[in-house]
């Protein structure tokens, strides 16, 4: 997906939210609902005028949205608000070429359930037409996956992280920032969730799924870290190098790992992407998958391109729309195979004309754990 889109494709968008918003005597205000429940500091008054036709208030809020790099966030947003919307749901298929972890789980098992449009659009989106998709891998790859909340704030949702041993989550550095920057002797490490197996968008909404509490026993849950940097971080500038990884692994209180596999085989568990000491980097014009919470939603595919590292070699160039919430994804190769932990968006340079997301190689992750002797949290 390019992340800047064209006139055709805008007004596809706009047909969709119309049909979807526009039957209501108070359409702009439910549309504004859908931002201010969302996306943070938006607001759906701030980019239209009021006097204007519902269809043309629609085009210029997607125009600045386009031009302003946040349109994938606004999709997200009013899908969040009507999921039921057929005609928004096929905007996320085809534009954002998004799916649902439940959607591409039905098209994997050849689930009758799933509509035959629906099993339509995920085909012409997933790398291969998802056949090359093993189900078991794709199951265990989708139960690693958490959202990561904090309990005290409301909403709570604020990023997600993924399993790579029994007990620990690698995430992002700044999705943990506000623990790692807390007073000493703080309670935030007690308000810390990771929710796995929201599959549901109701589970999601009402917090269930597997739940588990960060270990604290008077330390740290977090074993290592290694922050963002340059112009990842407010007012910075320049690429972060190689000892700037924005990552960051948390200790669990329990063994999640080892549960039963959610709909698995008998004796099967959920186990954890394993972090070797060797692990392939990401190559140019290969397709990825980011498997991510978005918008405090359920658990998602986007699917994108690689477009290259960055200048440092710190970070990994991408497309896929990823969304707030998406931050310390686990980021796929075309099979299934873990390559890159997302962590931001970033706008394009003069030559690049383009807004494009950026991933954390995993390979770079294990480097830096290599150098801070934390050998035994590598499998051969």
């Amino acid at each position: 997906m390019r992340m800047r889109l064209t006139g055709p494709e805008l007004g596809k968008i706009r047909r969709a939210v119309v049909l979807t918003y526009g039957g209501s005597g108070h359409s702009l205000e439910e549309l504004n609902l859908a931002l201010t429940d969302y996306i943070d500091c938006k607001n759906v008054f701030d980019y239209v005028t009021v006097n204007q036709p519902f269809d043309l208030q629609v085009a210029s809020l997607l125009k600045r949205a386009n031009g302003e790099g946040w349109l994938p966030g606004l999709i997200g947003a009013l899908q969040q608000h009507q999921s039921e919307s057929a005609d928004l749901q096929e905007v996320l298929h085809t534009i954002l070429t998004t799916a649902s972890a439940r959607q591409v789980v039905g098209l994997a098992s050849g689930s009758p359930e799933l509509p035959a449009e629906t099993r339509a659009q995920l085909q012409a989106i997933l790398p291969g037409g998802g056949t090359i998709l093993d189900l078991t891998t794709l199951q265990r790859r989708i139960r690693c996956v958490c959202r990561i909340d904090y309990a005290d704030l409301n909403p709570p949702g604020f990023g997600s992280g993924f399993l790579v041993g029994p007990d620990l989550v690698l995430t992002n550095w700044h999705v943990m920032s506000r623990f790692l920057e807390a007073p000493p002797h703080a309670q935030i490490a007690k308000q810390l969730r990771f929710r796995f197996d929201l599959l549901k968008r109701t589970d999601a909404v009402d917090g269930k799924g597997r739940v588990a509490e960060a270990k604290i026993n008077g330390g740290s849950p977090i074993l290592r870290f290694s922050p963002a940097a340059g112009m990842e971080l407010r007012g910075g500038t320049g690429e972060p190098g190689r000892d700037a990884l924005d990552y960051a692994l948390v200790r669990l209180a329990e063994r999640v790992g080892d549960d039963p596999l959610p709909g698995g085989r008998s004796g099967e568990i959920r186990g954890h992407v394993k972090l070797r000491a060797s692990m392939p980097l990401p190559a140019q014009a290969t397709a990825l998958m980011v498997l991510q919470h978005p918008m405090r939603g359920e658990l998602q595919f986007a699917i994108g391109t690689v477009l290259g590292p960055n200048m440092t070699g710190s970070r990994i160039k991408h497309t896929a729309a990823t969304q707030s919430g998406s931050s310390g994804s686990l980021v796929l190769d075309a099979s299934l195979g873990p390559i890159a932990l997302h962590n931001a968006t970033r706008r394009g340079g003069d030559r690049e004309n383009q807004l494009f997301n950026t991933a954390v190689p995993l390979t770079r992750i294990v480097e830096d754990l290599k150098s801070l002797g934390a050998i035994g949290l590598l499998q051969e």
